[in-house]
C-alpha cells in the first residue's frame, strides 16, 4: 500500500521542502498540493520547479506559486476502467483519487498496481480445510501461513494490486 503523506504537501510549506520530498520520491516524483482545507489544488514536478526558478519564484518562499494547476485525478465512483486505461497509455505513473468532496483518498502507482478497476469485492473463504489435516485442526485454512503471510492476506494483496481497495472478507468455520 502506497503511503499517501508522501506525495502530500500543503500550499504554504517552503518551496525547498516541495524540493526535497520530490528528491525522496525518487521515480515517483510528484507531490500533490493541497489548500488550507486540504482539498487538491495541483500537483508539483521537478519540471514545475525549475520553471519556477527560471520566472524568478524563490526556494525560501511559498510553495503555491510552483503549482501547476491542471492536475489529472480520478473520483472515487465516478471514473470507468477506459478511464484508466487512457491514463496507462498517455503514460501517468502516480494519480490522485479523490473523494466528491476533493480530498485524496487515495494514490494509484502505475509501478506498483496494474490497474485500478471501479469494483468493489467479497471474498468468501469457508469450509472444514479435511484435504489440509490436521494443519486446519484448530486453525480455517484462509488464515494458514504461506510463506511470511496467511492465505487470505495473499488474496488481498492480489485484490490491492488490480486497485480493488473496497473489499468485505467473510470466514467461514465449520
Amino acid at each position: 500500500m502506497i503511503d499517501i503523506q508522501q506525495h502530500i504537501l500543503n500550499a504554504n510549506a517552503p518551496a525547498k521542502e516541495a524540493l526535497i520530498q520530490l528528491d525522496k520520491l525518487g521515480k515517483d516524483a510528484i507531490v500533490f498540493i493541497l489548500d488550507s482545507e486540504s482539498k487538491l489544488i495541483g500537483s508539483l514536478t521537478d519540471g514545475d520547479v525549475r520553471r519556477g526558478l527560471i520566472q524568478g519564484f524563490e526556494l525560501e518562499g511559498k510553495v503555491e506559486p510552483f503549482v501547476h494547476e491542471k492536475v489529472n485525478f480520478l473520483v472515487k465512483g465516478n471514473y470507468t476502467i477506459h478511464d484508466v486505461i487512457k491514463f496507462r497509455e498517455n503514460d501517468f505513473k502516480v494519480i490522485p483519487v479523490l473523494d466528491n468532496k476533493g480530498y485524496i483518498i487515495n494514490i494509484i502507482n502505475f509501478r506498483v498496481h496494474q490497474s485500478y478497476l471501479p469494483v468493489d469485492a467479497i471474498v468468501m473463504a469457508g469450509g472444514k480445510g479435511s484435504r489440509l489435516m490436521p494443519l486446519t485442526e484448530n486453525m480455517p485454512k484462509p488464515l494458514l501461513k504461506v510463506g511470511d503471510k496467511t492465505i487470505i492476506d495473499h488474496n488481498v494483496d492480489r485484490l490491492r494490486k488490480f486497485g480493488v481497495d473496497d473489499f468485505w472478507i467473510s470466514v467461514k468455520y465449520l
